[in-house]
């Protein structure tokens, strides 16, 4: 059975192997340890699995998870037994990696840029993306890294930040499918989705109609 959101002890393994990862780059000296890493909170997987490996790797960073999804989802609670589960499982199969272990004031869930519903854009989410894209080059979505990215420009500009190396985790899929997808009649699919490609479904889909 695959739950909401997909995320799993097993799927989340993938991003406790990318803590490790991130751990090689710095010893190699491509950046520093990074303070604060943000990413978004959906079905927590990312979150879940970053910070332990992060902890297993010897890191203090602070993993800022900007809730996306509505909190009875996404919640310390239920990242704690998640991580649980996710450490079980690896030990399971390996005794010699470290028993991770943080408190619940270690959990930084930020609240404020759900925007009232999954799936719906907000106004700082949208201007985020608008900054990145024009600044970097780089895409960012409305539901997930676009929030996400809105928090950590929050962060920054309101909240002090000073000499701290924040690193931005893009979740958002870097390949590009346009040939795949030109492909396809969306017709084929359920009446119930024609019209998420025949109009504007929310307000702010006019503000960036590329960006779903």
């Amino acid at each position: 059975m695959i739950p909401p959101g997909g995320s799993s002890p097993m799927g989340i393994v993938g991003y406790v192997n990318a803590g490790f990862e991130l751990k090689e780059q710095v010893a190699l000296g491509r950046m520093r340890e990074p303070d604060y890493i943000f990413v978004p909170l959906g079905s927590m997987g990312t979150a879940v699995g970053l910070t332990l490996g992060l902890r297993a790797a010897g890191f203090k960073t602070r993993v800022v998870s900007v809730r996306v999804v509505d909190e009875k989802f996404g919640n310390k609670e239920k990242f704690i037994k998640l991580s649980g589960k996710t450490l079980t499982l690896i030990r399971s199969l390996d005794p010699s990696f470290p028993k991770v272990k943080f408190t619940d004031d270690e959990i930084d869930i930020t609240h404020d840029f759900f925007g009232g519903q999954y799936g719906g854009f907000t106004e700082q989410g949208m201007a985020a993306i608008d900054h990145v894209e024009k600044s970097e080059g780089i895409r960012l979505d409305g539901t997930y890294t676009g929030k996400a990215m809105a928090a950590l420009i929050d962060r920054v500009i309101n909240h002090g930040v000073r000499d701290e190396v924040i690193l931005f985790w893009n979740t958002y899929n870097a390949r590009d499918f346009s040939d795949k997808i030109n492909e396809v009649d969306y017709h084929q699919m359920p009446s119930c989705f024609h019209r998420y490609f025949d109009e504007d479904v929310q307000p702010l889909d006019k503000h960036h109609p590329v960006i779903a």
